[in-house]
């Protein structure tokens, strides 16, 4: 190829990423958002804009802002970086998509627990997340590599006896994916009334399986203990209780 041609080669594609770059991102989305997601006062430019309101599903999300780098649609990805509000609370990443895989890296989070209820089965569980995920591999909507932490801040649990009426405070919460070749991680308490210990692995046919061991400890409630006793079997030699959870998203 003449030096002429390469010359011309690299003015187009010049001229391409000058181009998308600019694009306005009002036009963007209209023809190319997917029906899961709407965003209302959209503004600036394709890889550099934001949006006023938001729904990702049923998720609301507010004030939502992104800087993407038009160079790496060439060889066939997005990437850059997006925040926003969530409920009273925020979510922050660095994010690379392609047509079948989501990578968040340097997530930060905190959110209430309940904006999450549409996605998972928490019932009336409530409580604070806070995340810090260094890596996270979603494909067809799951997790395939993660590592990082979560943390359940003061959980409060719907009564295990249907005449109470008060949420029950079962405490604080770490959730940690050390290991890059699976998906899963350790659960331990942090503060509160159980004394925690136990797994988490989340399968590949979009399964997830929690072992556990509770242990009461003196400043329980009496709702709690007969929680416990009616969930688990009979405790060990420690006092532990085994707890046992498996589902499917």
């Amino acid at each position: 190829m003449s030096i002429k041609l390469l010359s011309l080669a690299a003015g187009a594609i010049m001229y391409a990423i000058f181009m998308i770059a600019l694009f306005p991102a009002p036009i963007a989305y209209k023809w190319l958002a997917p029906n899961s997601i709407e965003l209302s006062g959209v503004q600036g430019r394709l890889w550099s804009g934001g949006a006023t309101t938001g729904f990702l599903g049923d998720m609301e999300v507010k004030n939502i802002h992104w800087e993407f780098v038009p160079l790496d649609l060439f060889v066939g990805r997005i990437t850059g970086k997006v925040n926003m509000l969530l409920g009273d609370g925020f979510v922050d990443t660095k994010a690379s998509a392609t047509f079948n895989s989501l990578t968040l890296q340097e997530l930060r989070a905190t959110f209430d627990l309940q904006v999450l209820e549409n996605f998972i089965p928490i019932g009336a569980t409530q409580g604070k997340v806070f995340a810090q995920i260094e890596h996270l591999v979603i494909e067809k909507g799951w997790p395939i590599k993660i590592i990082g932490e979560l943390r359940l801040m003061e959980l409060m649990v719907a009564p295990f006896v249907p005449s109470s009426a008060a949420l029950i405070p079962i405490g604080s919460f770490r959730l940690a994916f050390l290991d890059n070749s699976k998906p899963g991680g350790t659960i331990e308490h942090l503060n509160g009334p159980l004394e925690t210990n136990g797994n988490i692995e989340l399968r590949s046919n979009r399964v997830y399986d929690i072992k556990i061991f509770v242990k009461a400890l003196p400043d329980a409630s009496q709702e709690l203990l007969q929680g416990l006793e009616l969930m688990t079997g009979e405790p060990n030699n420690l006092g532990f209780r085994a707890f046992n959870l498996t589902g499917s998203l």
